[in-house]
């Protein structure tokens, strides 16, 4: 009798973990769908946005778009050479918003405005692959949707989720 109520309560045992073993088995394998989703939506909305002020300023025609949705305008081509992801350049620049308003300059950190470093460096994704879209001697416009930027991150100087707009001028490569 005594193992018959053993194997009962070891049989009671095993059925509910292995149901919580197969749950937890299923749960882990899905992808969180959330953040995937607001990812996708995100981009749409940041599409939309770029598109909107493109148009706003009659040049949504002359933009040009990656694969990976930076919408770029080449206005000096540049007769240069193009960088590779391990060049150092030499860049002027200035970041702002959608709405204008600039929150870095290059000339903040020099004041002839020119300032070196290697693409390979930590930098956001939209701002390398642009780099790499300029020829030596040549200036762009770039805006960098907000996953490839800051994404939800925020600081003083832009909200969470924001647009940015890059002028590049690429005066050296090596």
């Amino acid at each position: 009798m005594k193992k018959l109520i053993v194997l009962i309560c070891l049989s009671a045992f095993l059925l509910t973990n292995c149901d919580n073993l197969q749950n937890s088995n299923q749960s882990n394998k899905q992808t969180p769908p959330t953040n995937l989703n607001e990812q996708k939506t995100q981009a749409i909305i940041d599409k939309e946005k770029i598109e909107e002020y493109l148009d706003g300023r009659f040049i949504l025609d002359k933009a040009q778009q990656t694969s990976s949705g930076i919408y770029y305008l080449i206005e000096i081509e540049g007769t240069g050479i193009h960088p590779s992801e391990e060049s150092t350049v030499d860049i002027k620049f200035q970041t702002s918003l959608l709405d204008g308003t600039t929150f870095e300059d290059s000339k903040d950190f020099k004041e002839d405005g020119i300032v070196s470093f290697g693409i390979s460096e930590q930098f956001i994704t939209g701002w390398k692959e642009a780099i790499l879209l300029l020829k030596e001697g040549g200036k762009g416009t770039f805006i960098i949707p907000s996953g490839l930027a800051y994404g939800k991150r925020s600081s003083n100087k832009f909200p969470a989720n924001s647009v940015l707009i890059y002028n590049i001028e690429l005066i050296d490569v090596r």
